[in-house]
Order: structure tokens, then sequence, then C-alpha cells
């Protein structure tokens, strides 16, 4: 599982179990295991284990978080296009928008419309849907898609 996902699966669970904050690292580090785990020991063993939640987050997601894998997640989405539904398309488009993580919203927008099947192009130029700065418009672009 890649780092993004783990932290964002631990976040929903110590939300939906109503863990104080201040207890997720503890429970976190539990789950660790091979590279990870022996990351943490010797975090735990120079006395240098983060104690906020945040700083966690940033130490493991920049110690194994891949720079190949973001390349590789940007190469995928860069070649991505729709074969199938669009629901299929935005599901796809959307995972790899999380394991980039940096991409700014005009990117997202015009590569998500440039995947797009052709005759679904034309439906969106047809809407003029346009990319509006802080509109939301990949949204209003995916639903019109539908």
């Amino acid at each position: 599982m890649l780092v993004r996902e783990w932290l964002f699966k631990l976040e929903l669970w110590f939300q939906a179990t109503r863990t104080p904050r201040n207890q997720w690292i503890d429970q976190a580090v539990l789950l660790l295991e091979g590279t990870a785990l022996t990351w943490w020991m010797h975090l735990h063993s120079q006395h240098a284990q983060p104690r906020y939640w945040n700083v966690f987050v940033l130490d493991i997601t920049e110690t194994f978080l891949s720079i190949n894998d973001t390349r590789q997640a940007r190469d995928s989405l860069e070649r991505l296009t729709q074969t199938g539904s669009v629901s299929d398309y935005i599901a796809k488009f959307t995972h790899l928008l999380f394991r980039i993580g940096d991409i700014s919203e005009s990117e997202t927008y015009y590569t998500f419309k440039k995947g797009l099947k052709h005759h679904v192009k034309i439906k969106m130029d047809d809407l003029d849907i346009q990319y509006n700065p802080g509109d939301d418009s990949l949204r209003t672009l995916q639903r019109a898609a539908q």
C-alpha cells in the first residue's frame, strides 16, 4: 500500500473510532512493518521520533514516498484516456491525482478534459464549460461528462 493511502486510511479509522489526536502516532506505529518499522526503531533509538501527527505525516511521507512513484503517477495521468465509461475514467483519474498530491487545479482540469473520449469533449465544448479558478470547474466538468 502506498504511504498516502495508508495515512488516509489511518486518519479515517482514527476519526471513526474517535481516537484522540494525541494518540494517533502511538496507534499508527503499531501497524508499521518491515522497513517502516526499522525506520521508526531508528528514530526511537535516537529519541528523534515526531510528537505531533502533522510532523509524523511529513516525515513518513518524505521517507517512504518514492519520487519515482510520483513521477510514474504523473506519467500515467498524462497518458490516461477514457476507454470505458466516464465513471471508470473519473475513478482512475482520481486515484492518480491522489498519488501525485501536488498538482494544480488548472492542470487537473485540462488534463482531465484532454483524456476524455472525443464525443464527450465535443459535448463539453457545446456546454461551454470553462476553467474558472476557485469554481470547482473539474467537478462541473465531471458531472456534465456523465
